[in-house]
């Protein structure tokens, strides 16, 4: 285990495995051997060519790898962190486009109505460059 600091829990650590040859998403790499990432969370009840991507408290306290529980123990401080809604007011000549802010009153300007991929936690929002030409959308966080 490499750590600068500590985590939310003891066992709020990354995996790697340099027998099996991975390491989990938030583990550093494998000092000695190559180790790619696998896309998981430490989880000692997943396992990856056979072998668990984490360690379990409860076994093995010391050296404890579990970040999937670690995320799922504080999922509701993390969901209760910050609440808001986005506020639309229609201001452009283009009705396909709104002025927006959010919560905190940020503008969020030149954003399409649309959320191509139907999640929460982003608007698409078209750029144009130094012409004027549009970029193509980009990924905008809604705080």
């Amino acid at each position: 285990r490499t750590s600068g600091g500590t985590g939310v829990f003891a066992y709020s650590y990354g995996y790697r495995d340099t027998v099996a040859k991975f390491r989990t998403i938030m583990a550093y790499p494998c000092p000695t051997v190559s180790c790619p990432r696998v896309k998981y969370f430490s989880n000692p009840k997943i396992v990856v060519n056979g072998r668990p991507t984490g360690i379990d408290h409860r076994i093995n306290p010391t050296n404890a790898a579990d970040n999937a529980r670690s995320m799922n123990e504080v999922r509701n401080v993390i969901a209760a962190w910050r609440t808001g809604t986005a506020t639309s007011a229609a201001t452009s000549a283009d009705p396909s486009k709104t002025s927006r802010s959010n919560s905190r009153g940020d503008a969020l300007d030149d954003v399409d109505e649309s959320d191509d991929d139907l999640d929460d936690d982003s608007l698409d929002e078209t750029r144009p460059d130094s012409h004027g030409k549009s970029r193509g959308k980009i990924r905008t966080p809604v705080p």
